[in-house]
């Protein structure tokens, strides 16, 4: 793999005297404090004075984002290209990644590969692994299981831990090469020893069934408490934490002791691949995204500038935001407002939106009227389009005369929340919130309630966006139209919302 000339420098513990390197140096070690101002700073002089070294770190820090540097997956991809351009191996990676993800450039599997191979040919150990795994899924090329390994296995001997847990998996798994249980606790401890979180928590299962090796609580407590350090919220951590409770409960006084020693001497292994060092996940464009966002919502767009309405709840543990279904494929989200006392949030696109919804002014909605509910419940279960429920106005209050919220019995879903409700004109009246829980009043009366759900007015709503200086647009209830009509138009304004840890 190519170096540049700052990492060999650094490397030697050489003093570096060049202006343009020194702002290198102070960018490098701005990045890797997380100190992504000044990272920006001292990189950009260099970056724009062409130094591929400085361009692959800028696309990084604009690929991660921070509080203070906003995520720009756009930015990331210039400077990424900038970098590639001039043969840096490792932003050919990242540029490929780009592109087999949609972030910041229009997704396409055979560009990825394209630059994956460009990459690779230079023996750097993340593009070994992209193409090895784009061969695995057959994602831009056709699927090869040998040529998979076979590129999985150049980048994990350069101690690339993406790399070993993927083989690790492989030969756990036994669908793409013959099952090695033995094998596969070898990969994962290569990767568990870098402090790959995944592959401690695999290895602490394996420990803990006796699979590869012999039953053992102790190692198994180990690893399966570091994965937990660093493991991201969903149901593969609940399932890590449940086996970590479970062993930690048959240790013996002495086996707790011994395993919080070895927790405490833990000390991760260097990393292989540009910049390995710096412990961890380097941007979000570096590998293969998560396997799914940790939790789904919908909302509407009520600007020209790009704000969307939603749910507080929707949003409240997001790392990191994802809009889909308003003219692309995905698009990054920021917060710029929440109200968790009314769960509202205003969340916003960089991208101008092609329709704009229309709130309800005028003559209020009344017990009776009829209403539409979009959203995306279920999201990766139902149809990907948005779906459509029809119902009405059961009473103009919730739960205990609560006076924020409608009562509607237009069926909705978890996924539906931050959803707009529509009257038969078009116009939204509300925000889908909350369904009652049926399996608890059940316990509670005997009888199973039906179609009793929750939205909040739309005045509320106004109130919100006018105390935060939001425009939106009103209109009066006008024609009737159907709601197969209403449907059609709010799916122009209605989008799923994406919480990415």
């Amino acid at each position: 793999m190519q170096r540049g000339l700052f990492v060999w420098l650094t490397v030697l513990g050489l003093s570096i005297f060049h202006p343009a390197l020194a702002d290198l140096r102070k960018g490098f070690e701005a990045y890797k404090r997380g100190d992504y101002a000044a990272a920006v700073t001292e990189l950009k002089p260099p970056a724009e004075a062409g130094d591929r070294e400085a361009q692959y770190l800028l696309g990084l820090v604009y690929g991660l984002g921070s509080k203070v540097v906003p995520r720009n997956p756009e930015q990331a991809v210039l400077w990424f290209r900038r970098a590639a351009d001039q043969g840096e191996s490792a932003a050919q990676d990242a540029l490929g990644q780009a592109y087999a993800n949609g972030q910041g450039v229009k997704k396409s599997a055979a560009e990825a590969v394209k630059w994956f191979r460009l990459s690779a040919a230079q023996g750097d150990p993340a593009g070994e692994f992209s193409l090895g795994f784009a061969y695995l899924r057959g994602d831009g090329v056709a699927a090869d299981a040998k040529e998979a390994v076979a590129w999985l296995q150049k980048s994990a001997a350069q101690d690339f831990p993406s790399a070993e847990v993927m083989l690790g998996e492989i030969y756990l798994a036994g669908k793409v090469v013959q099952a090695d249980e033995k094998l596969a606790l070898q990969w994962f401890h290569k990767a568990a020893n870098h402090g790959e979180p995944f592959a401690e928590a695999s290895l602490g299962l394996m420990y803990a069934a006796g699979r590869g090796a012999r039953h053992d609580k102790v190692q198994a407590y180990k690893w399966l408490t570091l994965a937990l350090h660093e493991l991201p919220r969903g149901k593969f951590r609940d399932a890590v934490t449940k086996a970590h409770d479970t062993v930690a409960g048959k240790l013996t006084s002495a086996q707790h002791e011994r395993a919080e020693q070895q927790i405490a001497k833990f000390e991760p292994a260097p990393v292989g691949g540009k910049h390995g060092g710096v412990r961890g996940r380097t941007a979000p464009l570096n590998e293969p995204e998560p396997a799914g966002p940790i939790g789904t919502g919908s909302g509407f767009v009520v600007s020209a500038k790009g704000h969307i309405v939603t749910n507080d709840h929707v949003v409240a543990k997001c790392g990191q935001m994802r809009v889909r279904h308003l003219g692309a494929d995905s698009m990054a989200a920021k917060v710029v407002v929440r109200d968790s006392a009314n769960d509202l949030a205003v969340i916003q696109i960089a991208q101008a939106p092609a329709a704009i919804a229309v709130l309800r002014s005028g003559t209020e909605i009344r017990p009776g009227d009829g209403v539409v509910a979009i959203g995306f419940p279920l999201a990766g279960l139902l149809a990907e389009d948005a779906n459509v429920t029809t119902g009405g106005v059961s009473a103009l209050a919730g739960l205990r005369n609560d006076q924020r919220y409608l009562q509607i019995s237009a069926p909705v879903q978890p996924g539906n929340s931050g959803g707009p409700l529509l009257d038969f004109g078009g116009n939204v009246v509300g925000v889908v919130s909350a369904k009652l829980n049926a399996g608890a009043v059940a316990k509670a009366i005997g009888d199973i309630p039906q179609n009793i759900n929750f939205a909040i007015k739309i005045s509320l709503v106004r109130q919100f966006l006018d105390a935060n200086h939001i425009a939106y647009r009103t209109g009066a209830f006008g024609t009737r139209i159907e709601a197969a009509d209403v449907g059609e138009r709010a799916k122009t304004f209605t989008a799923l919302v994406e919480c990415w840890k």
